[in-house]
């Protein structure tokens, strides 16, 4: 007997089944999703696969790894419809890789096109207890060493 309250059993999981169904192809095919891709927006850095092979360092007898770094603004769209200028090095997010083996010297030329003082910091070394020690000016180019001594 129906007593103005929905009666739970097998008629009320039918029921449910039927409208879950329902909106299941009523609804957009924007808002299913198998739609939502989780790979990531094209200006996102990493828009490729790589190999174990391509991440590694290439084999040289240099114990000296020069690399030189520009921090800038880049136009990075990390939602639909959202974008911000972010700062980054040479406009890629995440900050392009350094590679440098056990033992080797790592010497970055860091330029700086920011409108702020900007550094350079690796968590290789223990810390100096110093907030940012060496900052390079806007619109100037600073030059950081350092010994890659942790693997």
């Amino acid at each position: 007997m129906f007593s103005g309250r929905l009666q739970r059993g097998p008629n009320a999981l039918f029921l449910a089944i039927i409208i879950l169904f329902g909106l299941t192809i009523a609804l957009p095919t924007e808002l299913l999703l198998e739609d939502v891709s989780m790979g990531g927006r094209d200006k996102v850095g990493h828009t490729e696969s790589h190999s174990e092979s391509q991440l590694a360092c290439s084999p040289d007898d240099s114990y000296l790894k020069q690399f030189s770094l520009t921090a800038q603004y880049t136009d990075w769209e990390f939602t639909l419809g959202g974008s911000i200028d972010a700062w980054t090095f040479d406009g890629i997010i995440p900050a392009p890789l350094l590679c440098a083996n056990l033992g080797d010297t790592i010497e970055v030329s860091l330029t700086n096109t920011l409108e702020v003082p900007v550094s350079f910091h690796v968590h290789l070394n223990p810390p100096e207890g110093v907030v940012n020690p060496e900052q390079v000016a806007p619109e100037q180019t600073g030059v950081f060493s350092f010994l890659a001594n942790q693997a």
